[in-house]
């Protein structure tokens, strides 16, 4: 599942987020927004299965954006947040399809609740994440092969592409039956192998050219995978 939190308030969304985080409930991946205009990009260029909405924003109220939701006929659960129990709010979200309503400051156990009694509503979802998580895991590995060179983290990658590092660990082990570390290194090396055949380049280049900071380490790495030097690779390999 994908999960779009929106409050014009940056730190009340990063403490949504750490709330969420700590119901345990898994998402594949986490979208925030400030106003109505961010939200609107995200949600029209990613599939978000629930948003957790402010109700009061400057430049466009969680009614509007749940309208403008509605409008498009996405199946997006909303679960509207406010400070404030009014009846018009209350009123407002049953004309508009809300699956739930979140006084603030929003206490865990109840956020856990209402996620979970909103997840179980869509059948379809564990399908979904099966499929999106494949095609998500082909473009990660497209990712990688092309910045290798760079000093990647299981962070930064799992940032880049809006997901959580320890769920998307679990997601690319599953998918590539390989660890982000393991696969980062197979990538590097392939890369060396070709600098290695293709180009006269000097070995210590090579390992900087791959994202090794050392040549020591790179050659280290190279035999354990190998049995050979990269040297002796080379001699090798183009005779």
């Amino acid at each position: 599942m994908n999960l779009l939190i929106v409050d014009d308030e940056e730190l009340e969304v990063l403490t949504v987020e750490k709330l969420v985080l700590k119901t345990g409930i898994q998402f594949e991946r986490i979208f925030k927004a400030v106003c109505m205009e961010d939200a609107v990009k995200i949600l029209e260029h990613q599939v978000i299965h629930i948003m957790i909405c402010d109700i009061e924003m400057p430049g466009g109220s969680g009614h509007e954006l749940t309208e403008w939701v509605r409008n498009r006929s996405l199946d997006i659960k909303v679960i509207f947040l406010t400070g404030h129990a009014k009846f018009s709010y209350a009123a407002g979200a049953i004309r508009l399809q809300v699956s739930d309503y979140l006084l603030k400051p929003v206490k865990e156990a109840e956020l856990k609740a209402v996620l979970l009694k909103v997840a179980d509503k869509n059948s379809d979802v564990r399908q979904y994440n099966m499929k999106s998580s494949k095609m998500a895991m082909e473009e990660i590995k497209e990712y990688i092969k092309e910045h290798c060179d760079e000093n990647l983290t299981r962070e930064k990658v799992a940032q880049e592409f809006f997901f959580q590092p320890n769920y998307f660990s679990k997601v690319f082990s599953n998918e590539t039956k390989m660890t982000f570390r393991d696969y980062l290194n197979h990538c590097r090396m392939e890369k060396a192998k070709r600098l290695l055949l293709f180009s006269d380049q000097p070995i210590s280049q090579i390992a900087l050219d791959v994202g090794y900071t050392t040549t020591a380490y790179f050659i280290k790495q190279f035999k354990e995978r190998y049995h050979m030097t990269p040297k002796q690779y080379r001699q090798l390999e183009r005779v």
